[in-house]
């Protein structure tokens, strides 16, 4: 999948204006665990505070993972062992992003179809590598 600059930008803008708004990340969380008793499990014993300031540095690694900064790669490499522990299905993935996307859509309007690609694009090269990192397969 090739990431264009318009990916990046659209993407960056928007996860900006998304991550200003409180309400932003707990209508996600919301949402998933809303979504999927398996995925509800997951987060039986979990701190939701803390889960959330993970997931906001997670999305900006996302987007300088789609840039190609080694860092971030790496660090999406190490997340992905962690999710392999916990078994985080490949579906659970799919599942995050459209959940991701629908509490992201009225926080960073115009979020038109450019924005949602933008956002697909972007955080499927961090999902197809987390999918692909356990025992050593990233895209390095």
């Amino acid at each position: 999948m090739a990431i264009t600059e318009r990916d990046l930008e659209l993407f960056n803008d928007s996860l900006d204006r998304c991550v200003g708004r409180p309400e932003f990340l707990e209508s996600f969380y919301d949402t998933l665990i809303a979504a999927s008793p398996a995925v509800a499990a997951k987060f039986a014993n979990t701190s939701m505070r803390r889960q959330r300031r993970a997931l906001k540095a997670s999305l900006y690694a996302a987007l300088l993972a789609a840039d190609r900064n080694r860092p971030a790669l790496e660090h999406l490499d190490r997340l992905a062992v962690i999710h392999h522990q916990i078994d985080i299905q490949p579906a659970m993935y799919d599942l995050w992003l459209d959940c991701l996307i629908r509490a992201a859509r009225p926080l960073s309007p115009p979020f038109d179809d450019e924005v949602e690609r933008a956002w697909r694009n972007v955080l499927g090269v961090a999902i197809e590598r987390m999918k692909g990192s356990v025992g050593g397969e990233g895209f390095s």
